[in-house]
Order: structure tokens, then C-alpha cells, then sequence
């Protein structure tokens, strides 16, 4: 019998919920997952993004801004969809107060790019800043630092995005047969 590895994250479109390790990890840190949507982006088919951010910040229920992270320079910083089975951890443990966090905010620089979900890639720079809402809030309290899991909820690739590189060999410069096959 043949053995095959099987890696589920890759394929899920739900991040992991066991038990003790939504709650913390083997140091005993807590760890908090969170999915964040954003509707312009769901619209537009978007699934991936490159940012270079400069700021972060959460809005609490009563739409007050909380800055959590300035990011020295220029912080490219790529992002991924839940179908993809990445997600973003923050490395320190978050200091929020106390409260209900209904909004993330990503303050961007310059030169972000979109990948859509049928392979294109577009240079953005008309947003200075991103929001995403929390499914289900954020509820913190307060009793101890935190660390967050963050999951993007993004349009998943269509099949056909993996052979784009092949099928732009066929539509570059008109009509014209592909280079290869010139000569014959």
C-alpha cells in the first residue's frame, strides 16, 4: 500500500479550531484567531495582496481608533486567503484595552499590488489605508497580553489562474502564433 501525506491546511477553507490551540500555544501565550473581511475586496475577485504598510490600527465598537504598530520604511507584507491555509500571526503580544474591536486598519505607503483570482496581478496605489472588519468582533479583556492569529477572508484562485502563464503564450501580440511555432 502506497503511504500519502496529506496536509489539510492547505485545503481548508476554515481556519483550525482545536481546542487548546485556539487558546495559547506550548509557551502559554494566549493566541486569539481572527477573520477579517473587507467588501470592496470580495467584490472585486482579489486573492492575494502585497502591501507596504506603515501603520496598524483597530477601531473599537464606539469607532475609536487604537494605534497598536508603527512599521519602520517600506514593510511588504504579503497576504493570503484562508483557502490557501495561510494566515498572519503577530509576533508580540497586542496591548488593547479592554473592549469590543469591530475594525482592523492597514495604513499603506506606495506600490501594493492585488492579485486576482484569475492570476492577474495589478499595481495599486490609489487607497492610503485598507480596512477589514472582524467576523464576530474582537472581544478583549483585558486580563492578560494577547497574540493574534489573523485569517483573510479573500475570493479563493479559479482553476484556470495556474495555467495563465501558458495561455499569455498564445494571446501576446495579436493573433500571432506563439514564437515556437512560426518556423513551421
Amino acid at each position: 500500500m502506497k503511504k500519502q501525506t496529506f496536509y489539510p491546511t492547505i485545503w481548508s477553507p476554515m481556519p483550525f479550531n482545536f481546542g487548546f490551540l485556539a487558546q495559547g500555544d506550548i509557551n502559554g501565550r494566549r493566541i486569539k484567531e481572527v477573520i477579517l473581511n473587507n467588501q470592496m475586496v470580495a467584490e472585486l475577485g482579489v486573492s492575494e495582496m502585497e502591501l507596504n504598510i506603515n501603520r496598524f490600527a483597530a477601531f473599537d465598537i464606539h469607532g475609536n481608533e487604537h494605534h497598536i504598530l508603527d512599521f519602520p520604511g517600506q514593510s511588504a507584507l504579503k497576504i493570503q486567503g484562508m483557502a490557501s491555509g495561510n494566515f498572519l500571526r503577530s509576533r508580540k503580544s497586542v496591548n488593547l484595552n479592554s473592549g469590543t474591536y469591530t475594525t482592523f486598519r492597514f495604513y499603506l505607503n506606495k506600490e501594493n499590488k492585488f492579485t486576482y483570482n484569475d492570476g492577474l496581478v495589478e499595481d495599486v496605489f490609489s487607497y492610503d489605508h485598507l480596512d477589514f472588519t472582524i467576523e464576530n468582533n474582537l472581544i478583549i479583556d483585558g486580563s492578560q497580553p494577547l497574540e493574534l492569529k489573523f485569517w483573510f477572508d479573500f475570493a479563493p484562485f479559479k482553476l484556470s489562474s495556474y495555467f495563465k502563464s501558458i495561455t499569455d503564450l498564445f494571446r501576446k501580440e495579436g493573433n500571432q502564433r506563439p514564437r515556437l511555432a512560426r518556423g513551421y
